[in-house]
Order: C-alpha cells, then sequence, then structure tokens
C-alpha cells in the first residue's frame, strides 16, 4: 500500500476472510480446528501449512487500509486451497548382487540401468543425481548417455573387461566407495515434487597377482622359455597370487589380433594353454572376483616362429605331417569333449593357413579342405557343450576367423557355419546384451558365407556349385540367426541410447531402439537403410549379402519373380519419430511359404 500524498507510512490494515459453505451460506474462514482466524495488523499475511482446509469453493480475502485524517481504501482476492498430494517416487533396478547391509553391489565392468516411477502421480519432469557421502558429482555425458533429466537413467561402465584401456568414466567413480543416485520427480497438475534414492558400491576387483606366459614343458624346474613354433608348441599363461575376498576367482584368456582383443571362454583354472599362430603374439588374461568385478586386461607378449620354413622344399613335408599333427590335435580334443580347445586351436590354425596361401605355400583347394575340417569339428563339438554365453562368442570368434575369406569356402564350409551361428545365436544372455564382437563375427559369418553364394564379391568362391534348396536353406537359417542377434544386442539398451554400430569384414550394421516397440537397422556396406516395428511378424537383417542375393539370384536359378515377391517390402515411417518417407527393405523368402509351393 501507498500514499499518493503524503509518505507511505503508519498504515493500518483490517484483514477479513470470507468462505462459501457451499451451500449459498457466507461464513468466516476457519481454520482446520473449526475455529475463526484472526488475522494481525501486518501488510503480509502468513498461513502455516495445512492451517486452512481444502475446498472447491475459493476464500475471499479482504483487507481495508486506513491512516489518520486519511480516507481509507480496501481491496479483495478470491484464493482456492487443494489438497496438495506428494508424488511418490521409486526406481527400478537391475542389481544382481547385494551386500549382507543390503546395500547392491555392482562390476565395475556393468552397464547400470535405473528406469524412474511413480505409482499414483503423472511425473512432468525427472532430475536424477549421484552423491558420495554429501558431495554431488559432475556426470559426463559420455558417462550418462540419456543425460540427467530422462525417466531412465544410464551408467556407462567405468572398466571394461575386454578392453585393454579404460572405459568412460575414468576418475569419474571409483572402486569400493558407496553412491546414492536421487531421483526428484515433478507432478505434472500440481507440480509437487517427490523424491526416491537407491544406493550401490562399486566392487574392488582382484588384487596384487600377476600372469606370465611360458613355453609348456613337462618338467616343472625347466626355466620359462618364452619363443617356440607355431602350433606345434604348446604356451602356457598362468596366473598367480590374486587375492579377493569374493570368492571363487575365475579368469578369462584371449589374443590379441590384427582385427582386435579375441577373448576366450571363463575357466575357473588360473591357467590355460594354446597352441598359437606365427609371429609376436600378445595374449591376454583377466581375473574376475565371484561378483564380477575384473582386473585390468593383463598382457603377456612371445615369441612364436613359422612352421612352414624357409623353402618351398617343405611343402610335401608340410601338407603331409606338420599340418595333419595340427588336424590330430583338434580331433584329439574333439574326442575328448574338449570343446574350447578345438575352438582355440582352429582359431591360431586358420590364421597360419592364410599365412601359408599368402606366401603361395599352400594351394587354394587344400586351404579349402583344411578349413572345411575346422568348420564340421566347431559345429560337431558343440553336441556335448553347455551353451553359454563365453562359449558362445569364442565359438563366433573361431568360426569368423575360419571363414572370413569366401575364396576359401567350400558347399559344406557353407551350410556348417550357418547351422553353427544359428545355434549359438539362440545362448540365454540372462537379460544382458549380446557383446558387440559376437554380433560383428555372425556378421561374418552371413555376409562371407552369402558371398560364396552368389559369387558377387570380391574374392568368392569357385569350389562349389550351390542349388536352389542350398540357397534357400542359407536364407532360412541366417534369417533367424541374424534376427536373434541384432535384438540381442539391444537386449538391456534403453530407448533413446546411441546406437550401436558394428564394423564387420564386408559390411557395418547399426542398431537402436527408437522407441518402445521399434527397432532400427541399418547396413551401411551397401547403402541398405531400414526401420522396422520389432513386433513384426517378418524378421529381418541388414546384411550385404541379403541384398546381393535378391539381386542376383533369379538369373542364377532362372526362377519367376514372383516367387520373390516376398524379398522387398516398402514401410511407410511418416509417424515414427519424424521420418518422412518410405524405404525398401530386403528381407528373406516369407517364412511362412514352404520350398514346394515356390517351384509351383
Amino acid at each position: 500500500s501507498f500514499d499518493p500524498d503524503r509518505d507511505s507510512s503508519n498504515f493500518t490494515f483490517t484483514w477479513s476472510c470470507s468462505f462459501n459453505n457451499g451451500g449459498g451460506l457466507i461464513q468466516s474462514c476457519s481454520n482446520s480446528n473449526g475455529r475463526q482466524i484472526l488475522f494481525p495488523n501486518a501488510a503480509v499475511l502468513r498461513f502455516a501449512p495445512e492451517t486452512i482446509s481444502a475446498s472447491k469453493f475459493p476464500y475471499v480475502f479482504s483487507v481495508a487500509v486506513s491512516k489518520p485524517k486519511r480516507t481509507g481504501s480496501s481491496a479483495s482476492v478470491s484464493v482456492y486451497v487443494t489438497d496438495l498430494s506428494i508424488p511418490q517416487l521409486g526406481i527400478q533396478q537391475n542389481f544382481s548382487a547385494w551386500s549382507t547391509q543390503g546395500i547392491p553391489q555392482v562390476s565395475p565392468s556393468e552397464k547400470i540401468r535405473l528406469a524412474g516411477f511413480s505409482p499414483d502421480s503423472e511425473i512432468s519432469r525427472f532430475s536424477w543425481s549421484l552423491q558420495s557421502g554429501n558431495t554431488t558429482i559432475s556426470l559426463p555425458r559420455a558417462f550418462v548417455p540419456l543425460g540427467t533429466s530422462n525417466m531412465n537413467f544410464v551408467l556407462n561402465p567405468i572398466t571394461s573387461d575386454g578392453n585393454p584401456t579404460s572405459a568412460l568414466g575414468e576418475n569419474v567413480l571409483v572402486p569400493g566407495i558407496t553412491y546414492t543416485v536421487i531421483l526428484q520427480g515433478e507432478a505434472a497438475d500440481s507440480k509437487a515434487q517427490g523424491q526416491a534414492s537407491i544406493q550401490f558400491a562399486y566392487i574392488q576387483p582382484p588384487q596384487s597377482g600377476s600372469c606370465v606366459t611360458c613355453k609348456y614343458t613337462p618338467a616343472s624346474s625347466s626355466a620359462c622359455q618364452s619363443v617356440g613354433i607355431a602350433l606345434i608348441d604348446t604356451f602356457r599363461i598362468s596366473c598367480n597370487g590374486w587375492a579377493d575376498v569374493n570368492q571363487p576367482l575365475k579368469y578369462r584368456f584371449g589374443i590379441r589380433s590384427q582385427q582386435g582383443d579375441e577373448w576366450f571362454d571363463y575357466v575357473p583354472d588360473n591357467f590355460r594353454d594354446f597352441r598359437l599362430y606365427s609371429g609376436r603374439i600378445t595374449l591376454l588374461a583377466i581375473v574376475v572376483n565371484n561378483l564380477g568385478a575384473a582386473t585390468g586386461v593383463l598382457t603377456n607378449t612371445i615369441t612364436v616362429n613359422s612352421m612352414l620354413g624357409s623353402g618351398r622344399r617343405m611343402l610335401l613335408q608340410l601338407l603331409t605331417s606338420t599340418l595333419d599333427q595340427v588336424v590330430v590335435a583338434v580331433n584329439t580334443a574333439y574326442l575328448a569333449g574338449r570343446a574350447d580347445t578345438v575352438n582355440q586351436i582352429s582359431f591360431c590354425f586358420a590364421t597360419e593357413l592364410d599365412y601359408a596361401y599368402n606366401s603361395s605355400r599352400l594351394r587354394l583347394v587344400d586351404v579349402s579342405v583344411y578349413k572345411q575340417n575346422l568348420t564340421s569339428y566347431i559345429y560337431m563339438s558343440m553336441s556335448g557343450v553347455i551353451l553359454t554365453v563365453g562359449y558362445a562368442e569364442e565359438t563366433s570368434t573361431s568360426l569368423s576367423n575360419i571363414i572370413h575369406n569366401p575364396m576359401h569356402l567350400t558347399g559344406l564350409s557353407v551350410l556348417t557355419s550357418v547351422r553353427t551361428i544359428l545355434q549359438i545365436s539362440g545362448v540365454d544372455t540372462r537379460g544382458r546384451s549380446m557383446s558387440s564382437n559376437f554380433v560383428s563375427n555372425i556378421i561374418d559369418v552371413v555376409d562371407s558365407t552369402g558371398c560364396t553364394l552368389v559369387r558377387t564379391c570380391v574374392n568368392s568362391s569357385q569350389l562349389s556349385e550351390f542349388s536352389f534348396t542350398d540357397v534357400w536353406q542359407w536364407m532360412n537359417i541366417t534369417r533367424d540367426a541374424s534376427y536373434r542377434v541384432m535384438t540381442g544386442l539391444l537386449t538391456d539398451v534403453f530407448n533413446g541410447e546411441p546406437a550401436v554400430t558394428l564394423t564387420g569384414r564386408i559390411s557395418n550394421v547399426s542398431s537402436a531402439k527408437a522407441n518402445l516397440n521399434l527397432l532400427s537397422l541399418n547396413g551401411v556396406g551397401n547403402g541398405l537403410s531400414f526401420t522396422l516395428l520389432a513386433t513384426d511378424a517378418i524378421t529381418v537383417s541388414a546384411f550385404s549379402s541379403f541384398s546381393l542375393i535378391a539381386d542376383v539370384i533369379r538369373s542364377r536359378f532362372n526362377i519367376s519373380s514372383v516367387f520373390f515377391a516376398g524379398l522387398s517390402l516398402s514401410i511407410p515411417l511418416g509417424n515414427l519419430q519424424g521420418a518422412s518417407k518410405s524405404v525398401i527393405v530386403r528381407i528373406p523368402i516369407d517364412p511362412q511359404v514352404s520350398l514346394s509351393k515356390k517351384y509351383n
């Protein structure tokens, strides 16, 4: 209030409040106990919470302002009082291990996925934060790919057990510390804010040990030797002295190749034996406790000399004895039920065969026969194995390394390889996404075998003729396998997370979730790009071999185009995430139509 003619002071404020009780009766305002409210002589009124009851009718507050020797004035305002309901918030989590105090225990190599929800309110705004004690931690966007204002919250791993470098969370979070995730949410109607929180702790990985690689000799007193002959000598990598309260420990070993780090399945033993290809070879190891916390990647480098010798006179001896010894070793491992050894020797044998062929030591037909045998041993070895994620991954690694060059494939190699990936693509990942390495290996198998079928890609095989039945089997098998792994890649991915892009030897594939029911696949290698509802009855693949076959198969088998009408599908995208045009999707032959009907 103010006095336009004199100083604005010495005012007297007289307040009153009236209330319509809904029956047309106007009465004085009362508090929640039914007593009339008395107002002070003050310019500002303040009420404690719940002083006035909520009502659908307004409270009318009036004030009369007076001053000695001046004419007074008055004003009124209507105020609606409503119930303020604080929204209840909750956090869904994917933790799998808990301490005795009930705090989730998280491996540093594990992605944390949290989802906010409210059982009683519509939330218009979410806000996530992370604290250690009373300190709020600044989170780089690369560490939280969905940001901090989404209903879903993702923390990327702070370390990786399959990569020699630290992951995105380096120096942000550390093992052994308990953190608190806080979620705040604002109700859409009342703007009231609720809060929920959850704690977790990163687990300390095993400590204080070491790993060493030596050429294996039966005499335990022999000095460690780090030089040997490819595929003939056995090298043993051993990890000793690792301490951890979360026992038992398990171990994973691998090889650093030109394509990257190639890992084999976890084993309870602290060592693994390798028959290696020639070169300066780096063996890899990680040690993992029973809650999943892993050490960084441990490396040992050794020298492996070629088994081929230096002259062409070695060729007959190589074919009749040395290489055959390796085949005998693979067969021995198969008969002993050691599928892991079959995978390991086959992986290295294939690399040495490539070297022998590229250096003109071995004929194409010989390389192809050896690789055909290897694919058969890998396929047969699966019959006695429990299909785990680690075994499926190592099998895909070995198979991809064997058949990556279409020139080396026979008809039996092609069909045996795709039957293998059909089996391993069905592995139960227990709610986790399939690894990108595993899916990339499947891509390579599909593409390489597909190129062999249609003979349109570089270095395609000239060793075999394929019937329409062979091609039809390939398309049905690879359709199922490729759809499994592309959807499996997104199992624990939230909608809106960045696309996972995979680089294969022939084509590249990108996969992402666009919304709750939308699966987006993009094949970069051949310009193929499409989106398709994940619930659609037609399974799909973006691999380049499908489009190659779609373009070539009619002329190869002189079949009318009517039989391949199902190979193309135009999908309107105008209502999907801003897309405004239709695109052509290449898909396999309609699985609902039998082979016999296609000939009619």
